[in-house]
């Protein structure tokens, strides 16, 4: 029933939102009357047909089928269901207005609520009562995230423009009443969300505070641009409640630790913290670890591997929340994913080394990817990584490289001198005949058409390469050299494939001062590799 309003609604609605409401209507100790609302800004339908809007095959007017497509069926079947389960639906609505559809259905009461993990407890605890200021010119959005903070124990206090916020903030000020945290979105009219941090890191005794901005839509650069301003995250909604504690639990952590201490001390604390095994070492201090891995399997895995250890860490879901959390002091390394939506590992990486170089400090970091070919741990190197472990992680080669790393872990954790993992396999020839067999399944007409086609193509490929190198279009040649990499890996030339791969990885991190001389190096092994080609191709003949 509900994707049916919900689709519905969707269908007719050009402009605005569709909001899903569900409340209790009648309250009871083993059921409660639950009612769903479907409400939209849409088309809305005429008041004459409101009354047939239920009637099977009946829609508001004879063009909505040939626009929107549909029956109308869907409403007809959707309040036989709810009538067989003992409910009512009806509708509201105004030409032009939008229209609002809900409907009751019984809920059975569960006999008793699972108690909060000690983790969530202590979160729980360390947010109870700290005032929260959200600005957001949407109703809705300043609802919902108003009840997720609610629910959390904090004290949210919503306003729908920039000016409303300002006027907000020196009520605050003037009643010595501060808010722990300012919730800020990014698209309103009149004041940007950018516009308005800007006014507040000037005013007396409010600048400095801890912000957050939450978008609907961002675009490049405007996670650096937050970073610039001070700010503790810029996260794209939704924001789901897990992520909104998660997140709201370090900032809030972070922002009393500083005070308590009154030194410069972490920005965030870590969502899971795990104690130091009673059997551990006491001169083996445990590392504070940040894991930025997108992937929740691998997520879970590797913090469960650590924790077991007696390792402290916490979860960033990309490089932009990487950047956002860290803060001089704060982990004593890195353990980066390698491939990640909107900032990957490199990328992230570099903006590290970028910042310690105006700093100081190094912070160690270990790439991991699911890669494993000759040229990932140099490409890793070259980013400015200290060490690669290979997915999936071998608690061994995990282990093995924190140990390289941080040989003692007791005191202050000592940085050795970062130890670069061997190479995963040595240089092998220019061609594997027989992985190239293989690939081919062992059909030598197969073989012979690919080989043919290959080497017709290759150089068109070299130029797509040289080109966009001589442009200077770093995207492009990320695709020309992500291509030639899959040419090369299925004619089993893994030197020339290592090459590309390179290439690929500089071209996405827009690097293109290292480009020229890895485009002359995979030429050098394109043509070690197309007599190699051609001889095989003279063999089979």
């Amino acid at each position: 029933m509900l994707i049916n309003l919900l689709g519905n609604a969707i269908k007719f609605t050009e402009r605005g939102e569709v909001v899903l409401r569900v409340e209790v209507d009648e309250p009871g100790e083993h059921a409660s009357l639950l009612r769903f609302s479907v409400a939209d800004t849409g088309v809305g339908i005429p008041a004459a047909k409101i009354q047939s809007i239920f009637e099977a095959f009946t829609q508001a007017d004879n063009s909505t089928t040939r626009r929107y497509g549909g029956t109308g069926l869907g409403l007809t079947i959707s309040k036989k269901l709810v009538e067989m389960m003992g409910g009512r639906i009806g509708v509201e609505s105004a030409e032009g207005q939008g229209t609002t559809f809900h409907f009751t259905l019984l809920a059975g009461i569960a006999s008793g609520a699972a108690p909060a993990a000690p983790d969530m407890a202590a979160a729980l605890e360390t947010l109870a009562g700290v005032p929260v200021l959200i600005v957001d010119d949407s109703a809705t959005n300043r609802r919902i995230l108003a009840e997720q903070l609610y629910r959390l124990g904090l004290r949210p206090v919503a306003v729908e423009s920039g000016r409303a916020a300002l006027q907000e903030l020196e009520r605050a000020r003037a009643t010595q009443t501060p808010f722990g945290l300012i919730i800020v979105d990014y698209h309103m009219p009149e004041m940007d969300g950018f516009m308005l941090v800007e006014r507040i890191q000037g005013m007396q005794d409010v600048a400095g505070s801890t912000i957050m901005m939450f978008t609907s839509g961002g675009q490049s650069g405007d996670a650096a641009r937050c970073r610039a301003l001070g700010m503790s995250a810029f996260l794209t909604k939704p924001i789901s409640q897990k992520t909104l504690q998660q997140l709201v639990t370090q900032v809030v952590a972070g922002r009393r630790a500083r005070e308590a201490t009154a030194t410069r001390a972490p920005l965030k604390e870590a969502p899971k913290m795990s104690p130091v095994p009673a059997n551990a070492s006491p001169d083996r201090r445990p590392l504070r670890i940040l894991l930025v891995e997108d992937n929740l399997v691998n997520q879970k895995m590797t913090v469960t591997m650590l924790q077991k250890r007696g390792h402290l860490v916490s979860v960033a879901n990309d490089g932009e929340e990487c950047l956002a959390v860290l803060e001089p002091g704060r982990f004593d390394m890195i353990l980066m994913d390698v491939h990640m939506p909107k900032m990957g590992g490199f990328e992230a990486t570099q903006a590290i080394r970028t910042r310690e170089q105006a700093g100081g400090g190094h912070l160690p970091i270990v790439a991991l990817t699911a890669l494993a070919m000759t040229g990932d741990r140099d490409a890793c190197m070259k980013a400015g990584m200290d060490g690669y472990v290979s997915k999936p992680i071998n608690s061994a080669e995990l282990f093995g490289t924190l140990e390289r790393l941080f040989p003692s872990r007791g005191g202050a954790a000592t940085l050795s001198k970062p130890a670069l993992v061997p190479r995963l396999r040595p240089r092998t020839e220019v061609l594997d005949v027989a992985k190239l067999e293989q690939n081919m399944e062992g059909d030598k007409a197969m073989l012979r058409d690919i080989v043919e086609v290959y080497l017709r193509d290759l150089p068109q490929r070299e130029k797509e390469m040289s080109d966009a190198l001589a442009l200077g279009d770093a995207p492009t040649l990320a695709r020309a050299a992500h291509t030639m990499k899959g040419l090369l890996l299925t004619m089993a030339a893994a030197p020339a494939a290592d090459v590309a791969l390179r290439l690929e990885i500089l071209a996405r991190c827009g690097n293109l001062s290292e480009a020229e001389a890895l485009v002359a190096e995979l030429r050098n092994e394109l043509s070690l590799l197309s007599p190699a080609l051609r001889e095989l191709l003279r063999k089979a003949a």
